[in-house]
């Protein structure tokens, strides 16, 4: 009896250390819904060519002072077959904000976030505070892998410096095009041309591993963040694999490499590189060019 009751106090403080635990590792799936995210006279055209859903696999470390959100590198061998899939995945992430070279990096401790980005082949490494986020709780819970996770949902404040004024009676001509071009330039309130914003974030974190951390910038709340909900099921983002373990010492390096930009900056960049690209099409606008989850 006393050798049961000595296991069982073994378990019970094994049990409790691994719950207190505030590093490790965790795979989360992005799910994208396609579909959901064309707009225009050629929607349903792109329908027909695209699937309506993509996932694709990020990895997340973090210590109680560190985090490392980045894309997660498969060692299973890659058949033939699976090429197109495989690029078709590289064409959504990169789509969504999320390229294969793409690391976010925050400091806690710090408040401080350091994104390497590429884009159009050029690195940017983008350093800078944090941005506070408005969350509001609910007071919901449900169960994620074995945790209980409180529900959050973000304030997103509405931004009119890009609304469209009053038409005159009359001037409904092309009203749908213009509509839709309306829709994709002020999406989310952001105000910025080229970036879209999303209408809404809902977050579910777990107090039980006390780390204010998460996907990307969604963070910032009393515990990590194991499931997100963007634009409803427009995007996704999921724990799968849940591992409280001591890293490596250089487990979770700052990102170097690009050049060196703050948030702000890398926006007019982009700004201006799609206005640049829509003069060249003479005005069309050409392809959608969506950087998505943008702070």
């Amino acid at each position: 009896m006393k050798r049961s009751h000595f296991l069982i106090c073994i378990a019970l403080m094994i049990a409790t250390s691994l719950m207190a635990q505030t590093s490790g590792e965790i795979i989360y799936t992005t799910t994208i819904n396609i579909h959901a995210q064309l707009r225009g006279p050629r929607a349903e055209q792109m329908k027909q060519m695209l699937p309506e859903t993509q996932s694709f696999q990020q990895i997340l470390q973090f210590t109680d002072t560190e985090t490392l959100f980045q894309k997660y590198e498969n060692e299973e061998v890659v058949d033939e077959v699976e090429i197109d899939d495989q690029r078709a995945r590289r064409f959504m992430m990169r789509m969504m904000g999320a390229g294969d070279g793409d690391l976010y990096y925050t400091n806690l401790e710090e408040e401080r976030v350091v994104q390497q980005r590429d884009f159009l082949g050029k690195m940017f490494l983008i350093d800078d505070e944090f941005e506070e986020l408005q969350w509001k709780f609910t007071g919901e819970q449900k169960t994620i892998k074995g945790y209980v996770c409180q529900k959050a949902e973000l304030v997103i404040p509405e931004d009119t410096t890009n609304a469209r004024p009053p038409q005159k009676e009359g001037d409904n001509k092309d009203e749908n095009a213009q509509g839709d071009r309306g829709d994709r330039n002020n999406r989310g309130g952001r105000g910025s041309r080229g970036f879209r914003g999303p209408k809404s974030v809902v977050a579910w974190f777990t107090p039980q591993i006390p780390v204010a951390a998460g996907p990307m910038q969604y963070a910032q709340l009393p515990g990590m963040v194991l499931r997100l909900e963007i634009d409803g099921n427009s995007n996704v983002i999921t724990a799968e694999t849940i591992t409280l373990k001591e890293l490596a010492d250089d487990a979770i390096e700052v990102p170097k490499k690009g050049k060196k930009v703050t948030r702000e900056e890398f926006k007019t960049i982009v700004q201006e590189k799609i206005e640049e690209m829509r003069k060249e099409r003479g005005g069309r606008g050409g392809g959608r060019m969506i950087i998505r989850n943008e702070k």
